[in-house]
């Protein structure tokens, strides 16, 4: 510029202070400032903003305190926006009593803080513990005319949750929705982290689904947080609820937060999957669990016992007893011992279609595989089979079970007798002749 007779004027170095501030060169902006007088360049309000902002920003605050103090020199007067970088930098170095000290001294000045000043400090009193404090500053905040923002309200749901108070929670978005105040990506993510950080992962996924349904795209940070919530509770699948939110989330919302699981280099594992396809289940969505198994298998991975049980469990509930057969076949392949709670929801969706051949094959496959016998009796026959009145059947099994020397325990047996004292005399008579 020089070079061309061209000098840069006041507006000019505004704006490369500014430049240099937000990339955290500050050092450099103070430096041209130090040498602006030299170069006939009078000091502004923007430029002492811009490098008292950026010294706090870097963590020097007693060099921006220096500066506050050189303006009145200069013939600058700091405002709003001079404090509020200054108390926010005390309140990074955890000086709460200076930040409060220039929070009175603003008056005095000639200055008035607005609802960011109040923010600040507020978060930094919770921070601290001096939740009385923060409470006082939040009634004299309404007090003195200033009106709470969606990050005030951001701030008080911080607390709650950090006081294990969920059930004020509601009541503040309640009071938020009153007064016409939105929900900001701030907030959204606070609630995702609040709630995922005590293990509700379904609240979570549901506060994904409001934000969603609000037009409040999810940004990098939303998805980091869910990861960490995924990852604190890898053994948690029972979070998800099957609510009516998780029946709504969308399959490409679960890519999108697998695609930034990759991105971050957190590779999803199995229980990342397991959550996921597990959640897709408990509410019927069995092609999304499908697709899941899908990008699971192609990166590699290998399902364990819980997702086939998932995936199993839903195909019952849906109906698709054969897609069930089909997947507890693999799971056998692969060395699994399923649950006998599976066997016994599979036999009783498969004796309410009444295919009998199929659940006599399979009880009789079950007596002669490592399982324990009278844990097959308790819940195949007793809690199963027998539930649901198929009595002949029961009787049938016992004479095979006599054939294979299967024998019951004295405790089973009497527990057995009691269960079906009201069932045909012609079983009682089996059992009794077996004693």
């Amino acid at each position: 510029m020089t070079e061309n007779g061209v000098f840069p004027d006041q507006q000019t170095y505004s704006i490369l202070f500014d430049a240099l501030c937000k990339a955290g060169r500050a050092e450099e902006a103070n430096v041209l400032f130090t040498s602006l007088s030299k170069k006939g360049v009078k000091a502004s309000n923007v430029m002492y903003n811009s490098l008292i902002h950026g010294e706090c920003e870097i963590g020097h605050v007693d060099k921006a305190q220096a500066l506050l103090e050189r303006m009145a020199s200069e013939g600058c007067f700091p405002d709003t926006y001079t404090y509020n970088s200054l108390i926010g930098g005390l309140c990074k170095e955890r000086k709460l009593e200076e930040a409060i000290q220039l929070l009175h001294e603003m008056p005095e000045k000639g200055v008035e803080p607005d609802t960011n000043t109040f923010n600040v400090l507020i978060n930094e009193m919770f921070k601290k513990g001096e939740a009385d404090l923060a409470k006082k500053t939040l009634g004299q905040m309404v007090s003195s005319g200033y009106s709470w923002d969606s990050y005030t309200f951001t701030i008080i749901i911080g607390f709650c949750f950090n006081e294990g108070r969920l059930e004020d929670i509601d009541n503040i978005m309640d009071e938020m929705k009153s007064k016409s105040i939105i929900p900001d990506l701030v907030t959204y993510n606070s609630l995702i982290h609040g709630y995922g950080k005590m293990g509700l992962l379904d609240k979570s996924f549901s506060i994904l689904k409001n934000m969603i349904d609000a037009a409040c795209k999810p940004d990098h940070l939303t998805f980091a947080i869910l990861l960490d919530c995924l990852y604190r509770n890898s053994n948690a699948s029972e979070s998800f609820d099957s609510s009516q939110t998780w029946k709504q989330i969308g399959i490409d919302t679960v890519h999108e937060l697998l695609q930034q699981m990759t991105k971050r280099g957190c590779i999803p594992c199995n229980s990342t999957y397991y959550i996921l396809i597990s959640a897709f289940c408990r509410c019927g969505r069995l092609d999304e669990a499908q697709i899941l198994l899908g990008c699971m298998r192609e990166t590699g991975l290998s399902p364990n016992d819980k997702i086939y049980a998932s995936l199993i469990h839903c195909c019952i509930n849906l109906k698709k007893h054969e897609e069930a057969l089909n997947l507890l076949s693999v799971m056998n392949d692969f060395g699994y011992l399923p649950d006998l709670r599976l066997y016994q929801h599979l036999l009783s969706g498969l004796c309410d279609e009444g295919q009998f051949e199929k659940v006599k094959s399979m009880v009789l496959d079950l007596l002669e595989r490592d399982y324990n016998v009278d844990e097959v009796i308790w819940k195949i026959l007793i809690d199963g089979i027998l539930k649901i009145g198929h009595h002949e059947m029961c009787a049938d099994f016992f004479s095979k079970m006599e054939e294979k020397h299967c024998r019951i325990s004295p405790p089973t047996y009497s527990l057995l007798i009691r269960k079906i004292n009201c069932s045909q005399d012609g079983l009682q008579r089996q059992l009794k002749s077996q004693g």
